[in-house]
C-alpha cells in the first residue's frame, strides 16, 4: 500500500515537472513574441500571470521535498526572464517625433589649395620637355594664329568651290560651241578640240578640292591639340604644386604627375604633325589654283572670239 502511494506521489511530480518545463517553453515563446512585437503591457501581464501559475504549482508539490531546488531555480528562471525581458523592452530606442528636429550633420570641408598664373612655370624634366615641343608648334605658326588659319583655309575651300562651278560651266559651253560648227570649219573646230582637251582637269579639280577640305580638318584638329597641350601642362604643373602643399597622407603618387606631363608632350607633337601635314596640302592647292583660274580666263576668252 505504502509502496503504490509513493509511485502514484513519483508520477505526479513527474508529470507536474513536464507540465511546468512546457509553460516554461510557452512562456519564453510567448515572451520572445511581445519583444519583437514592443509590447510592454502584454509581456508585463504574460509574466505576471507566469509567477502566479509557478507558486501555485510550487505550493501544490512543496510537501514532496523531491526536486525542490530545481522547481526553485525554475521560478528564477521567470523571474530573471521578467526582469531582462522588461528592461530590455523599456531600454529599446525611442521612436523618433515627426516634430522633432533632424539633425544636419557638419561634414569638413575639403581645403582648397590656389596656384596663380605665375607660378605654372615648367621645373621637371618631363615638363620642360612638353614645353619644349609646344614651343616648336609655336615656331611654326610664325606670325600666325590658328584662328587666322584656319579663316584663310575656309576662304580657300569657297574659291575652290566657286572655281569648280566656273569649270563646268565653261566645259558645257566649249561643248556646244564645237558641236555648233559645221564640218567645213575644220581649222576653228580643231582649236576649240585642243581647248577641250587642256580642260580635262576635272579630276585633278576634284582631288584638289579634297585636298582643300582635308587640310581644314587637319588645322583645326592641330589647333585643338595645341590648345590641349597647354591645358595640360598647366594641370601638371599645378598638381605638382598642390601635391607639395597637401599632408603625407593625401599625396598623389608622383607617375600620375608625370603622366600629365606626358600627355601634354603627345597632344603638342600631334599637334605639330597636324599643321605641317595641313601646311602642305593648302599651299600646294593655293598654288594650283592660280593655274586652274589661267586656264578658265583663256577658255572664256576663246568663247568670246
Amino acid at each position: 500500500m505504502y509502496l503504490n502511494i509513493e509511485i502514484q506521489n513519483s508520477s505526479n511530480l513527474i508529470s507536474q515537472e513536464v507540465n511546468v518545463k512546457k509553460s516554461i517553453l510557452a512562456v519564453c515563446m510567448l515572451t520572445l513574441l511581445c519583444l519583437l512585437s514592443c509590447d510592454i503591457d502584454a509581456l508585463n501581464e504574460l509574466l505576471i500571470k507566469a509567477r502566479e501559475k509557478f507558486s501555485d504549482e510550487n505550493k501544490n508539490i512543496e510537501g514532496s521535498g523531491h526536486n525542490q531546488e530545481d522547481k526553485e531555480e525554475q521560478l528564477d528562471v521567470v523571474k530573471n526572464m521578467e526582469e531582462r525581458g522588461v528592461r530590455q523592452v523599456v531600454q529599446g530606442d525611442p521612436v523618433a517625433s515627426v516634430n522633432d528636429v533632424i539633425p544636419v550633420l557638419q561634414y569638413p570641408q575639403q581645403e582648397t589649395i590656389e596656384i596663380g598664373g605665375k607660378d605654372l612655370i615648367p621645373s621637371t624634366k618631363k615638363e620642360k620637355e612638353a614645353e619644349a615641343e609646344i614651343e616648336k608648334v609655336k615656331s611654326a605658326l610664325g606670325n600666325y594664329e590658328f584662328a587666322k588659319l584656319i579663316e584663310d583655309a575656309c576662304k580657300l575651300k569657297g574659291e575652290y568651290e566657286q572655281l569648280e562651278s566656273s569649270f563646268y560651266d565653261i566645259l558645257s559651253d566649249l561643248q556646244r560651241k564645237t558641236n555648233s560648227y559645221p564640218r567645213k570649219s575644220r581649222i576653228e573646230r580643231q582649236n576649240l578640240i585642243q581647248l577641250q582637251n587642256k580642260l580635262k582637269i576635272n579630276l585633278e579639280l576634284e582631288r584638289l578640292i579634297n585636298q582643300v577640305e582635308e587640310g581644314l580638318n587637319e588645322l583645326q584638329s592641330a589647333k585643338f591639340f595645341f590648345e590641349k597641350a597647354q591645358g595640360t601642362l598647366k594641370e601638371a604643373i599645378a598638381e605638382r604644386l598642390k601635391n607639395a602643399l597637401r599632408p603625407s597622407f593625401r599625396r598623389v603618387a608622383n607617375y600620375l604627375l608625370v603622366q600629365l606631363s606626358r600627355e601634354a608632350q603627345r597632344y603638342a607633337g600631334n599637334s605639330l604633325g597636324q599643321l605641317e601635314s595641313s601646311s602642305i596640302k593648302l599651299n600646294e592647292a593655293n598654288a594650283k589654283k592660280k593655274e586652274i583660274e589661267e586656264l578658265i580666263e583663256e577658255a572664256k576668252s576663246s568663247l568670246a572670239s
